[in-house]
């Protein structure tokens, strides 16, 4: 007999519990880990394009143009007046090389990892949302997807655009990957 264990996806983060975490980890001095998920929150990009960043693809542009890792394509991502806010207070207070990787290990390996990453903001959301939410680098992605169904009238609009800055192959992945079929579900039942 094969046991097998269930592994939890990443849960999303409300906007709320994002601004508080935030604020543990600037008065913690975790910059990176703080700018990792500024950053994430409002680019949805996976932690793998996240680590590849260099402060020279953000100082001083409007724009983040960079070309997706797993799907090749390449997208253009406005950057909002206080995500390059943080960006700049990061950048001033760290005073790293423009060349330089943003989330830069201690270790002369080049970057973090999304392990190490996850277990930063695991530790520093703990306060915030509790035990039962599993944290990782992949929760900012699906954190911008949530807040953009939350904050769209018409969900099948929001569905579609986000559809689309994912690269999912359906409309049904990005239901699924946002949790929505399982909230669907349980609605039905709860009708009954």
């Amino acid at each position: 007999m094969q046991f097998t264990m269930k592994t939890k996806t990443s849960d999303y983060l409300s906007w709320n519990d994002c601004s508080k975490i935030e604020q543990a980890l600037l008065n913690a001095k975790q910059y990176r880990i703080y700018l990792y998920l500024v950053m994430g929150k409002k680019f949805g990009l996976r932690a793998k394009d996240m680590l590849s960043l260099r402060w020279v693809d953000l100082l001083g542009n409007d724009m983040l143009v960079i070309k997706e890792s797993k799907t090749g394509k390449v997208r253009t991502i406005p950057i909002a007046k206080d995500t390059k806010k943080a960006i700049n207070f990061v950048h001033e207070t760290l005073n790293p090389a423009d060349d330089e990787f943003i989330f830069k290990s201690w270790s002369k390996s080049g970057v973090m990892s999304s392990q190490y990453i996850s277990k930063q903001l695991r530790y520093y959301s703990l306060p915030v949302v509790g035990w039962d939410k599993h944290i990782s680098t992949h929760s900012t992605r699906k954190t911008l997807g949530r807040r953009v169904l939350d904050q769209t009238k018409n969900k099948e609009y929001a569905l579609l655009m986000l559809n689309e800055i994912y690269n999912h192959s359906s409309l049904n992945v990005t239901k699924r990957y946002l949790g929505i079929r399982n909230e669907e579900k349980m609605e039905i039942y709860k009708s009954l």
